[in-house]
Protein backbone atom coordinates (compact mmCIF):
# COMPACT_ATOMS: atom_id res chain seq x y z
CA UNK A 1 0.00 0.00 0.00
CA UNK A 2 1.32 3.45 -0.83
CA UNK A 3 2.37 5.43 2.21
CA UNK A 4 2.03 9.20 2.35
CA UNK A 5 3.91 11.65 4.55
CA UNK A 6 2.92 15.31 4.66
CA UNK A 7 5.60 17.73 5.83
CA UNK A 8 4.45 21.23 6.72
CA UNK A 9 7.06 23.98 6.43
CA UNK A 10 5.47 26.88 8.25
CA UNK A 11 6.11 29.43 10.98
CA UNK A 12 4.12 28.80 14.12
CA UNK A 13 2.18 25.78 12.84
CA UNK A 14 1.21 23.49 15.72
CA UNK A 15 2.34 19.89 15.57
CA UNK A 16 -0.12 17.03 15.71
CA UNK A 17 -0.24 15.18 19.02
CA UNK A 18 -1.05 11.68 17.82
CA UNK A 19 1.26 8.69 17.99
CA UNK A 20 4.92 9.37 17.19
CA UNK A 21 6.87 7.18 14.81
CA UNK A 22 10.50 7.96 15.54
CA UNK A 23 11.90 5.27 13.24
CA UNK A 24 11.23 5.53 9.54
CA UNK A 25 9.71 2.39 8.02
CA UNK A 26 9.17 3.32 4.38
CA UNK A 27 11.13 0.81 2.32
CA UNK A 28 10.09 1.73 -1.22
CA UNK A 29 11.66 4.54 -3.20
CA UNK A 30 9.56 7.66 -2.71
CA UNK A 31 9.11 10.98 -4.44
CA UNK A 32 8.93 14.17 -2.38
CA UNK A 33 7.30 17.26 -3.82
CA UNK A 34 7.36 20.69 -2.20
CA UNK A 35 4.74 23.27 -3.08
CA UNK A 36 5.54 26.88 -2.18
CA UNK A 37 3.07 29.74 -2.33
CA UNK A 38 4.19 32.71 -4.37
CA UNK A 39 6.66 34.84 -2.42
CA UNK A 40 7.53 38.51 -2.65
CA UNK A 41 10.80 39.05 -4.47
CA UNK A 42 12.57 42.33 -3.75
CA UNK A 43 16.04 43.70 -4.31
CA UNK A 44 18.27 44.44 -1.34
CA UNK A 45 17.91 48.17 -1.80
CA UNK A 46 14.12 48.07 -2.07
CA UNK A 47 12.17 49.56 0.79
CA UNK A 48 9.83 46.97 2.30
CA UNK A 49 6.80 48.89 3.49
CA UNK A 50 6.20 49.20 7.20
CA UNK A 51 2.60 50.35 6.85
CA UNK A 52 1.09 47.14 8.16
CA UNK A 53 0.85 43.65 6.77
CA UNK A 54 3.75 41.28 6.43
CA UNK A 55 6.78 40.72 4.23
CA UNK A 56 7.40 37.23 2.91
CA UNK A 57 10.70 35.42 2.97
CA UNK A 58 11.97 35.23 -0.60
CA UNK A 59 12.80 31.55 -1.07
CA UNK A 60 15.84 31.33 -3.28
CA UNK A 61 16.58 27.64 -2.80
CA UNK A 62 15.48 24.65 -0.73
CA UNK A 63 17.60 21.72 0.37
CA UNK A 64 15.95 18.69 1.95
CA UNK A 65 18.18 16.34 3.96
CA UNK A 66 17.07 12.87 5.05
CA UNK A 67 18.91 10.60 7.46
CA UNK A 68 18.06 7.23 5.95
CA UNK A 69 19.01 3.70 6.98
CA UNK A 70 21.74 3.55 4.37
CA UNK A 71 23.23 6.85 5.46
CA UNK A 72 22.45 10.51 5.04
CA UNK A 73 21.00 11.60 1.74
CA UNK A 74 21.14 15.22 0.67
CA UNK A 75 18.77 15.88 -2.18
CA UNK A 76 18.56 19.10 -4.16
CA UNK A 77 15.16 20.13 -5.38
CA UNK A 78 14.25 20.18 -9.06
CA UNK A 79 11.79 23.04 -9.50
CA UNK A 80 8.99 23.14 -12.05
CA UNK A 81 6.10 25.62 -11.94
CA UNK A 82 6.52 26.20 -8.22
CA UNK A 83 6.71 22.50 -7.34
CA UNK A 84 9.97 21.09 -5.96
CA UNK A 85 10.53 17.38 -6.48
CA UNK A 86 12.84 14.98 -4.65
CA UNK A 87 13.30 11.44 -5.93
CA UNK A 88 14.54 8.08 -4.59
CA UNK A 89 13.84 8.81 -0.93
CA UNK A 90 13.96 5.68 1.27
CA UNK A 91 13.52 4.83 4.96
CA UNK A 92 13.76 8.30 6.56
CA UNK A 93 14.64 8.63 10.26
CA UNK A 94 15.38 12.34 10.44
CA UNK A 95 14.30 15.10 8.10
CA UNK A 96 15.67 18.62 7.90
CA UNK A 97 14.95 21.55 5.64
CA UNK A 98 17.41 24.28 4.71
CA UNK A 99 16.05 27.39 3.01
CA UNK A 100 18.44 29.86 1.40
CA UNK A 101 21.48 28.10 2.84
CA UNK A 102 20.26 27.84 6.44
CA UNK A 103 22.45 25.77 8.77
CA UNK A 104 21.99 24.41 12.32
CA UNK A 105 25.31 25.85 13.56
CA UNK A 106 25.68 29.39 14.87
CA UNK A 107 26.21 31.81 12.00
CA UNK A 108 28.94 34.38 11.37
CA UNK A 109 27.89 37.71 9.89
CA UNK A 110 29.35 38.19 6.42
CA UNK A 111 28.73 40.01 3.16
CA UNK A 112 26.20 37.43 1.99
CA UNK A 113 24.10 37.56 5.16
CA UNK A 114 24.09 41.35 5.41
CA UNK A 115 22.97 41.66 1.79
CA UNK A 116 20.62 38.67 1.70
CA UNK A 117 17.57 40.94 1.64
CA UNK A 118 14.36 38.96 2.11
CA UNK A 119 16.18 35.72 1.19
CA UNK A 120 16.74 34.89 4.84
CA UNK A 121 18.51 31.62 5.67
CA UNK A 122 16.25 29.27 7.64
CA UNK A 123 16.75 25.77 8.99
CA UNK A 124 14.73 23.15 10.84
CA UNK A 125 14.93 19.43 11.54
CA UNK A 126 12.80 16.74 13.17
CA UNK A 127 12.89 13.05 14.05
CA UNK A 128 9.21 12.87 14.99
CA UNK A 129 7.11 11.24 12.27
CA UNK A 130 3.59 11.41 13.72
CA UNK A 131 0.87 9.01 12.63
CA UNK A 132 -2.39 10.85 11.99
CA UNK A 133 -4.28 8.10 10.12
CA UNK A 134 -3.64 4.65 8.74
CA UNK A 135 -0.46 4.76 6.64
CA UNK A 136 -0.41 8.57 6.87
CA UNK A 137 2.30 10.39 8.79
CA UNK A 138 3.05 14.06 9.35
CA UNK A 139 6.20 15.93 10.30
CA UNK A 140 6.04 19.54 11.43
CA UNK A 141 9.13 21.60 10.68
CA UNK A 142 9.39 25.13 12.06
CA UNK A 143 12.27 27.08 10.49
CA UNK A 144 12.84 29.93 12.93
CA UNK A 145 14.10 33.36 11.94
CA UNK A 146 17.59 34.15 13.16
CA UNK A 147 18.06 37.56 11.52
CA UNK A 148 16.49 40.97 11.86
CA UNK A 149 16.40 43.55 9.06
CA UNK A 150 17.03 47.29 9.43
CA UNK A 151 16.04 49.72 6.67
CA UNK A 152 16.96 53.42 6.67
CA UNK A 153 15.66 56.08 4.29
CA UNK A 154 14.60 59.71 4.06
CA UNK A 155 17.87 61.09 5.48
CA UNK A 156 18.00 64.86 5.01
CA UNK A 157 18.84 68.15 6.67
CA UNK A 158 16.11 70.38 8.08
CA UNK A 159 16.31 73.89 9.42
CA UNK A 160 13.18 74.62 11.38
CA UNK A 161 13.98 78.24 12.07
CA UNK A 162 15.63 78.98 8.69
CA UNK A 163 18.77 79.95 10.50
CA UNK A 164 21.22 77.13 9.81
CA UNK A 165 24.59 77.71 11.44
CA UNK A 166 26.43 75.76 8.72
CA UNK A 167 27.59 77.08 5.37
CA UNK A 168 28.92 73.72 4.13
CA UNK A 169 28.67 70.06 5.11
CA UNK A 170 29.56 66.90 3.19
CA UNK A 171 27.68 63.63 3.88
CA UNK A 172 30.36 60.91 3.68
CA UNK A 173 28.34 57.85 4.67
CA UNK A 174 26.53 55.90 7.36
CA UNK A 175 27.24 52.77 9.38
CA UNK A 176 25.91 50.59 12.17
CA UNK A 177 28.13 50.98 15.22
CA UNK A 178 28.53 48.11 17.70
CA UNK A 179 27.32 45.30 15.45
CA UNK A 180 27.69 41.66 16.53
CA UNK A 181 29.53 39.53 13.98
CA UNK A 182 28.85 36.21 15.72
CA UNK A 183 25.41 34.85 16.47
CA UNK A 184 24.49 35.05 20.18
CA UNK A 185 27.63 36.86 21.34
CA UNK A 186 29.25 40.31 21.26
CA UNK A 187 32.73 38.85 20.85
CA UNK A 188 34.70 40.85 18.26
CA UNK A 189 31.77 43.20 17.60
CA UNK A 190 32.37 45.90 14.99
CA UNK A 191 32.67 49.14 16.91
CA UNK A 192 34.43 52.45 16.49
CA UNK A 193 35.03 55.23 19.00
CA UNK A 194 37.03 58.43 18.76
CA UNK A 195 37.86 61.68 20.45
CA UNK A 196 37.44 65.01 18.68
CA UNK A 197 41.11 64.86 17.72
CA UNK A 198 40.68 61.35 16.25
CA UNK A 199 37.40 62.08 14.44
CA UNK A 200 39.08 62.29 11.04
CA UNK A 201 39.96 58.58 11.11
CA UNK A 202 36.47 57.23 11.87
CA UNK A 203 35.04 56.97 8.36
CA UNK A 204 38.31 55.69 6.91
CA UNK A 205 38.40 52.96 9.58
CA UNK A 206 34.77 51.94 8.97
CA UNK A 207 35.40 51.54 5.23
CA UNK A 208 38.07 48.94 6.06
CA UNK A 209 35.53 46.62 7.69
CA UNK A 210 35.09 43.31 5.88
CA UNK A 211 31.40 43.16 6.78
CA UNK A 212 29.34 45.73 4.83
CA UNK A 213 27.24 47.25 7.61
CA UNK A 214 27.97 50.65 6.09
CA UNK A 215 27.23 52.62 2.91
CA UNK A 216 29.31 55.33 1.30
CA UNK A 217 27.38 58.39 0.13
CA UNK A 218 29.92 61.02 -0.99
CA UNK A 219 27.30 63.77 -1.12
CA UNK A 220 29.11 67.07 -1.37
CA UNK A 221 26.17 69.21 -0.29
CA UNK A 222 24.13 67.87 2.60
CA UNK A 223 22.49 71.18 3.45
CA UNK A 224 20.45 71.98 0.35
CA UNK A 225 19.21 68.57 -0.80
CA UNK A 226 15.54 68.55 0.23
CA UNK A 227 14.78 65.14 -1.33
CA UNK A 228 17.03 63.15 0.96
CA UNK A 229 19.11 59.98 0.80
CA UNK A 230 19.23 57.44 -0.63
CA UNK A 231 18.35 58.92 -3.99
CA UNK A 232 14.69 58.35 -4.88
CA UNK A 233 13.89 55.46 -7.14
CA UNK A 234 13.03 56.02 -10.77
CA UNK A 235 9.41 56.18 -11.79
CA UNK A 236 7.49 52.90 -11.33
CA UNK A 237 10.34 51.25 -9.39
CA UNK A 238 10.71 50.41 -5.71
CA UNK A 239 11.59 53.07 -3.14
CA UNK A 240 15.20 52.95 -2.03
CA UNK A 241 16.76 52.43 1.39
CA UNK A 242 20.00 51.51 3.11
CA UNK A 243 19.31 48.00 4.43
CA UNK A 244 21.23 45.57 6.62
CA UNK A 245 20.38 42.09 7.85
CA UNK A 246 21.95 41.58 11.28
CA UNK A 247 21.59 39.30 14.29
CA UNK A 248 18.79 40.06 16.78
CA UNK A 249 19.94 42.25 19.65
CA UNK A 250 18.81 44.20 22.68
CA UNK A 251 16.77 43.39 25.76
CA UNK A 252 15.98 39.70 26.13
CA UNK A 253 18.35 38.62 23.34
CA UNK A 254 21.68 36.81 23.63
CA UNK A 255 23.25 39.92 22.10
CA UNK A 256 22.18 42.54 24.62
CA UNK A 257 23.32 45.78 22.99
CA UNK A 258 21.55 47.51 20.10
CA UNK A 259 23.67 48.77 17.21
CA UNK A 260 23.52 52.53 16.73
CA UNK A 261 23.11 54.08 13.33
CA UNK A 262 25.82 56.71 12.86
CA UNK A 263 26.09 59.25 10.04
CA UNK A 264 29.51 60.69 9.14
CA UNK A 265 30.11 64.19 7.80
CA UNK A 266 33.19 66.17 6.82
CA UNK A 267 34.20 69.58 5.47
CA UNK A 268 31.96 71.28 8.02
CA UNK A 269 32.01 75.06 7.90
CA UNK A 270 30.00 77.37 10.14
CA UNK A 271 28.93 80.96 9.77
CA UNK A 272 31.19 83.73 11.14
CA UNK A 273 30.68 84.33 14.84
CA UNK A 274 29.23 80.87 15.56
CA UNK A 275 30.96 79.09 18.45
CA UNK A 276 32.45 75.82 17.21
CA UNK A 277 35.27 73.44 18.01
CA UNK A 278 38.20 73.40 15.62
CA UNK A 279 37.10 70.31 13.69
CA UNK A 280 35.72 69.77 10.22
CA UNK A 281 34.09 66.44 11.16
CA UNK A 282 30.55 65.91 12.40
CA UNK A 283 28.48 62.87 13.36
CA UNK A 284 24.86 62.05 14.01
CA UNK A 285 24.17 59.07 16.25
CA UNK A 286 20.75 57.54 16.84
CA UNK A 287 20.25 57.47 20.58
CA UNK A 288 16.73 56.04 20.61
CA UNK A 289 14.55 54.04 18.25
CA UNK A 290 10.87 54.80 18.84
CA UNK A 291 7.73 53.00 17.69
CA UNK A 292 5.02 55.54 18.34
CA UNK A 293 5.30 56.47 22.02
CA UNK A 294 7.24 53.32 22.89
CA UNK A 295 11.01 53.01 22.85
CA UNK A 296 12.34 49.99 20.98
CA UNK A 297 14.71 48.16 23.30
CA UNK A 298 15.29 45.09 21.10
CA UNK A 299 15.53 44.19 17.43
CA UNK A 300 13.74 40.85 17.39
CA UNK A 301 14.28 37.95 14.97
CA UNK A 302 11.86 37.80 12.09
CA UNK A 303 11.00 41.50 11.96
CA UNK A 304 11.82 44.36 9.59
CA UNK A 305 12.47 47.72 11.23
CA UNK A 306 11.66 50.44 8.72
CA UNK A 307 13.29 53.71 9.80
CA UNK A 308 12.19 56.52 7.53
CA UNK A 309 12.25 60.29 7.64
CA UNK A 310 15.59 60.70 9.42
CA UNK A 311 15.64 64.50 9.48
CA UNK A 312 18.83 66.06 10.81
CA UNK A 313 18.82 69.45 12.51
CA UNK A 314 21.89 71.45 13.50
CA UNK A 315 21.52 70.40 17.12
CA UNK A 316 21.70 66.71 16.14
CA UNK A 317 25.27 67.12 14.89
CA UNK A 318 28.10 66.28 17.28
CA UNK A 319 31.87 66.10 17.09
CA UNK A 320 32.36 62.36 17.76
CA UNK A 321 30.40 59.17 17.01
CA UNK A 322 29.95 58.39 20.72
CA UNK A 323 26.30 58.68 21.61
CA UNK A 324 25.60 60.48 24.86
CA UNK A 325 28.70 62.69 24.77
CA UNK A 326 27.36 64.66 21.85
CA UNK A 327 23.97 65.21 20.31
CA UNK A 328 21.89 62.12 19.52
CA UNK A 329 18.95 61.62 17.23
CA UNK A 330 15.64 59.88 17.98
CA UNK A 331 14.59 57.65 15.08
CA UNK A 332 10.95 56.82 14.37
CA UNK A 333 10.40 53.21 13.37
CA UNK A 334 7.61 51.14 11.85
CA UNK A 335 7.80 47.37 12.24
CA UNK A 336 6.78 44.69 9.75
CA UNK A 337 6.61 40.96 10.58
CA UNK A 338 8.87 38.98 8.27
CA UNK A 339 7.01 35.78 7.50
CA UNK A 340 7.95 32.52 5.88
CA UNK A 341 5.58 31.74 3.06
CA UNK A 342 3.45 28.74 3.88
CA UNK A 343 4.36 25.58 2.04
CA UNK A 344 3.65 21.88 2.18
CA UNK A 345 5.69 18.82 1.36
CA UNK A 346 3.95 15.67 0.17
CA UNK A 347 5.72 12.35 0.41
CA UNK A 348 4.32 9.78 -2.02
Amino acid sequence: MRKLILIFVNLGLLACTNEDLSEGNIQEDAIVTVRIQESISRAVESNTSGKGGTANVDIQSILLTLDAGSGQQTINAVESDGVYEFTKVRNPKKISVSINGGVPADMILNDELVKSGLKAPLYAESTNFEQTAENVYTVTLTPLHRLTRLQFSGIKHIDGDDNCIYTALTFDGLFLNNVAVKEKTMDNALKVSATVEEAGTVWADVKKWDIPVFDEVNAEDFLTNKIGWPAPAKASSEAQCYAYNIFPSGAGQSITELPKLTLCFSKASVKPGVASLDSEYRFVTVGKYMNGMDEITAFLPGYIYNITGLTIDDEDLGYTPDGGKDATLTATVTITPWNLVEGTVEWN
